[in-house]
């Protein structure tokens, strides 16, 4: 088994399709309160995901540096429809901006932020997370 059959492996073992919000949120069962929560929540990951993407560009080897950037744009590009969806939840562009995150979001997003002091261990974050989003979209 190559490394990246095994890194995928571990991916799939930690699947956010296996957690119980999102199983609950296949099976129709969560509130608009839970998912305008959720909104708010995933909106501190997806204003952060394109700078994510500046420090692998500035560490990556020039081969990579135009796709990365075009990445990197592609990920700003999700805000929008992001604000939108929280919006047709209830929640307004304002409280959406202007929230911060529970104390649990900001670890996570501070600790996705770490790894990418380094190409190699931001390039496996964003493997990581790019993995699981097309299964994602597909059950939402």
């Amino acid at each position: 088994m190559s490394l990246i059959q095994r890194i995928d492996e571990i991916i799939e073992a930690r699947s956010l399709l296996k957690h119980p919000f999102y199983q609950m949120w296949s099976d129709g069962k969560l509130s608009q309160e839970s998912l305008a929560g959720y909104s708010k929540e995933y909106f501190q990951l997806v204003k952060e995901v394109p700078k994510f993407m500046t420090p692998i560009i500035e560490k990556a080897p020039s081969s990579v540096i135009a796709e990365l950037t075009e990445n990197q744009q592609e990920e700003s590009d999700h805000i929008k429809p992001w604000i939108s969806f929280a919006g047709e939840l209830g929640i307004s562009e304002d409280e959406l901006i202007s929230y911060s995150g529970s104390d649990k979001t900001r670890k996570a997003v501070f600790d996705l932020t770490e790894l990418m002091n380094t190409f190699d261990g931001g390039a496996c974050a964003m493997y990581a997370f790019e993995k699981e989003i097309p299964k994602i979209s597909q059950t939402k």
